[in-house]
């Protein structure tokens, strides 16, 4: 499934306005298609120099793995995935 440019740019400014509602430091969010291009992206002022590398690379490493970027930061839930991936892997030598 891909998304529109009107959907990125609703899913940035939504991220961006819950980080000011949640005093974050300045936020840099991008969102990738399911070919993994740059569809939006946007940087708040004052944020640091690789928060672009950092916010892409998350974004790209969620979308290889096959499951949002929260998950990536919550260890219980990327081994429940990890889990269920390894089941199919056991399932697909079994035949």
């Amino acid at each position: 499934m891909s998304v529109t440019l009107a959907q990125a740019s609703t899913i940035v400014d939504v991220a961006l306005k819950k980080a000011r509602e949640m005093n974050l430091v300045p936020m840099t969010v991008a969102v990738l298609d399911a070919g993994g291009h740059l569809v939006a992206f946007k940087r708040e002022d004052k944020s640091g120099i690789l928060r672009y590398d950092i916010a892409y690379g998350k974004a790209w490493g969620a979308l290889g793995m096959g499951f949002g970027s929260r998950t990536l930061g919550d260890p219980r839930r990327w081994r429940r995935h990890h889990r269920r991936g390894r089941d199919f892997r056991r399932h697909l030598r079994q035949g």
